[in-house]
């Protein structure tokens, strides 16, 4: 599957929980309203033994048309792109690939993840990994609106069998067109059904009957009765923020709520009331005054929680500092993104641990925070009172 990237030179940050993760992609159908979604969950391997097992690594980029894509979004020739990727290295994301589940774990909580505007399923695969590895399993969309970088379906069989995808291009964004909101909008519903159908499919994987139409050696019935559907969460980055806003307002199943850099605009002419916990975790310089003014709506309940990272950007909640550094902001002084992704997920599990149990190293985790407290701000950073570029990413 990853024939042309084999060799390893780096790896994305490791997950700190007490399970080793594994990966498995599912598509449920052959059309181009299919849902497309990586799974990440614990396994029984033991964490000293993951570093035997890295030849079975997921790497970061699994297709070189999302290269092409990437390079399209940043507005670069391709081979400036791989350029990059050549000096910075290969990355890898620290999980294996079809590992069978945990058999010690009985029932597995759900994390439901949405990316951003102009992202894919595997950009935020840090935060993923992380949950994963504290047992829960974590099923990232792709979402089919346009608003993924790229993606792709399958129109049949013999079409799955010979590798021959029908790709499902990006929606440009352009903020001084007059259909700007109405489309946004009309995407934000549609990857809201979309997360809704995923956990009516993950009922079905549940009761025995879930369908993988992707080439696969995992075997989806080790999941039969494993899913604990009971209070799912959702998360997610950017346009994912707000999808994942909009699900807890229109889908009762959805009890919690992680929203990473939130994008409020497609949100904006929504008449929507949540009460329902959710954590609210910014960056430095993405929010606009008009941004602000919605999410302020939502975080000044008494259930939820903000907390702002200062001399951060909108990439710091993602994985591509790591792979291809920091492309927004270009002159500012920034917070390392390691530290970056490791607040954002200590604020997560101490979130998830107030609220669902979650046992997490408590002390250590209140300790780093105290240790980096000048990063963090309970409040609101306003950078700018309007948009500074036409487009966004990610």
């Amino acid at each position: 599957m990853f024939h042309w990237w084999r060799k390893k030179t780096g790896t994305l940050p490791f997950p700190e929980g007490p399970y080793v993760t594994g990966c498995v992609e599912i598509m449920n159908d052959y059309s181009k309203d299919s849902l497309f979604v990586r799974l990440l969950y614990p396994t029984d391997v033991h964490p000293t033994d993951l570093q035997k097992h890295s030849k079975r690594w997921v790497p970061w980029v699994i297709h070189e048309k999302y290269m092409e894509a990437f390079a399209a979004l940043l507005t670069l020739w391709l081979f400036i792109l791989k350029l990059i990727l050549f000096l910075v290295g290969k990355i890898y994301i620290p999980t294996l690939w079809e590992e069978p589940v945990t058999t010690e774990k009985k029932k597995l909580p759900v994390v439901v993840f949405s990316h951003g505007y102009g992202a894919t399923r595997f950009l935020c695969s840090t935060v993923c990994n992380e949950l994963a590895s504290r047992g829960f399993l974590v099923a990232a969309l792709e979402h089919k609106d346009l608003s993924a970088s790229i993606t792709y379906y399958y129109k049949s069989e013999n079409d799955r069998d010979e590798d021959n995808k029908s790709y499902l291009m990006h929606i440009p964004f352009d903020i001084d067109v007059k259909e700007h909101y109405s489309t946004r909008n009309k995407q934000l519903k549609k990857r809201v059904d979309e997360c809704k159908r995923l956990i009516d499919f993950l009922d079905d994987i549940n009761n025995g009957n879930g369908r993988n139409i992707l080439k696969s050696n995992f075997d989806l019935d080790s999941l039969r009765g494993r899913l604990d559907l009971s209070e799912p969460i959702i998360m997610g980055h950017s346009f994912g923020g707000a999808t994942a806003m909009y699900a807890l307002a229109t889908e009762p199943r959805f009890k919690l709520g992680v929203i990473l850099d939130g994008w409020m605009f497609p949100l904006k002419q929504e008449q929507i009331e949540i009460h329902k916990p959710m954590l609210f975790v910014n960056t430095h310089t993405f929010h606009l005054e008009a941004n602000i003014k919605l999410m302020k709506n939502f975080t000044n309940l008494p259930q939820n929680e903000l907390y702002t990272m200062r001399n951060t950007t909108h990439e710091s909640s993602t994985d591509t500092p790591q792979v291809f550094g920091y492309w927004l902001n270009l002159f500012m002084k920034k917070l390392d993104s390691r530290i970056a992704l490791k607040i954002q997920n200590y604020l997560i599990l101490q979130f998830l641990q107030k609220h669902t149990g979650l046992e997490i190293e408590e002390d250590l985790v209140k300790n780093y925070l105290k240790l980096r407290e000048n990063d963090l701000t309970n409040d609101y950073i306003l950078f700018a009172k309007k948009a500074l570029r036409k487009f966004t990413l990610f």
